[in-house]
């Protein structure tokens, strides 16, 4: 009892020195929590790209209907906007034939170049295998950018010169290839 009633005096003793810093500890977890919440109810959305969403919504859907994805990669949403890339294959080769006669892009109002070899788009398109895109994935990138491919921009007028990766922010590149189906669909903010 003795040895009991000791524990309790120096638990008393210790509480009396550190009850500051656990109201302070409790409040801050308490604000902590407090702010995830509004944060999830104001952007209940991810703060990730879902990239294949985004694919979804700026091109028509004859575009992603007979798209077989294989990689969809979103970025972290920073103060550019959100950006991605989404690599798959289009098999139907009359399906190719008819996207490769049409705009894809739904929305045109700020420039779209109409389908362009790739070769004509320069070293600063920001589709390169330097992506750290491996496996089929990187093999489709290959493919999508080799020279009889060809290459549709949104954001983008022809005669623009094409900005590098971190040049401008708005900017949508889809590239297909003629010969293998392999498709690559990259955005930057918007």
């Amino acid at each position: 009892m003795k040895y009991m009633r000791s524990a309790l005096t120096n638990l008393s003793a210790l509480l009396r020195h550190l009850w500051l810093p656990l109201v302070v500890i409790i409040l801050l977890i308490m604000a902590g929590v407090g702010m995830s919440a509004v944060l999830h109810t104001v952007r209940p959305e991810p703060l990730w790209t879902n990239a294949t969403k985004e694919l979804a919504q700026r091109v028509k859907s004859e575009a992603t209907q007979s798209l077989d994805i294989t990689l969809n990669r979103g970025e972290f949403i920073n103060i550019d906007g959100p950006g991605g890339i989404v690599i798959g294959t289009i098999t139907d080769h009359t399906a190719r034939q008819r996207l490769l006669a049409s705009q894809l892009f739904r929305d045109c109002a700020f420039g779209c170049t109409g389908w362009m070899a790739y070769s004509r788009l320069g070293r600063t398109l920001p589709l390169d295998s330097s992506e750290q895109v491996s496996g089929h994935a990187h093999a489709l990138l290959s493919s999508a950018a080799a020279s009889d491919s060809s290459c549709i921009i949104r954001f983008h007028y022809l005669g623009q010169t094409l900005p590098d990766k971190h040049g401008s922010p708005d900017l949508d590149i889809i590239c297909l290839s003629q010969r293998t189906g392999a498709f690559v669909y990259e955005f930057r903010a918007a």
